[in-house]
This record gives C-alpha cells, sequence and structure tokens, in this order.
C-alpha cells in the first residue's frame, strides 16, 4: 500500500467492462476496476499497487483501494448441542405418538436417551 496522489482518472468503457484510467502525480499510468477513484483526483489516497504488462515501452499498473475490513457482527457459530437436543426431542415425542400413553416424564426419559445416542 502506498500513498499517492491522482493527477488524472477517466472513466472508459471496453468490451461491455467498464474500468478507470488513472494517472498519478509521480508520471505512473495504469487501471483500476473502482469507480470511486474518479471522485479522489488531486487527493493524497492509499492504493495498492500492483505491477501490468508494459503498453508501448511504459510500465503500466493496477490501482485499487485496500479492502475495508467488514463491519458489524460477525456470524456466530451454529450451536451443534441445541439441534441435537431439538432432534432428541423431536424423536420423543413421535415415539410417544405410536406407543402406548406415555407422560410428560417419560417422553422426557426418551428425549435424553435419543441425545445420548446421538452423541454417540
Amino acid at each position: 500500500m502506498e500513498k499517492v496522489t491522482i493527477a488524472n482518472a477517466t472513466k472508459k468503457d471496453y468490451n461491455g467492462k467498464t474500468f478507470i484510467t488513472i494517472d498519478l502525480e509521480d508520471g505512473r499510468t495504469g487501471s483500476s476496476n473502482d469507480i470511486n477513484l474518479l471522485d479522489m483526483v488531486g487527493q493524497p489516497v492509499d492504493l495498492e499497487i500492483k505491477l501490468a504488462n508494459e503498453y508501448k515501452g511504459v510500465q503500466q499498473y493496477y490501482f485499487n483501494l485496500p479492502k475495508q475490513p467488514k463491519q458489524g457482527w460477525s456470524k456466530a457459530p451454529k450451536d451443534m448441542g441445541f439441534e441435537k437436543r431439538k432432534v432428541a426431542l423431536e424423536c420423543a415425542v413421535e415415539y410417544a405418538r405410536y406407543s402406548t400413553q406415555l407422560t410428560t416424564d417419560q417422553v422426557l426419559h426418551y428425549a435424553d436417551k435419543f441425545y445420548e445416542w446421538l452423541n454417540k
């Protein structure tokens, strides 16, 4: 990453794709896919600069804004214990539906047994 000043930036369309041609104040030229760079002409900007091919004897570069870290909440890991308890209770309820009259305590007892079986 390098702090540079953009001298000129122009938008060009080529084969249905839009890219930006950029000239820096230090004489380097190149291109970018980031349209936001059009608004930063004359301002010091932190850019990631990568070498590209030579064009008509002039070294070209790729200019990109650095990627911003993701903001907000990260996705919490899934609670597999909850999923197993849920499945165990569903199995116990299904067992109770097809067997003779079971009490609530017996259904919970079978749910515990199914949970133990799922954890093996």
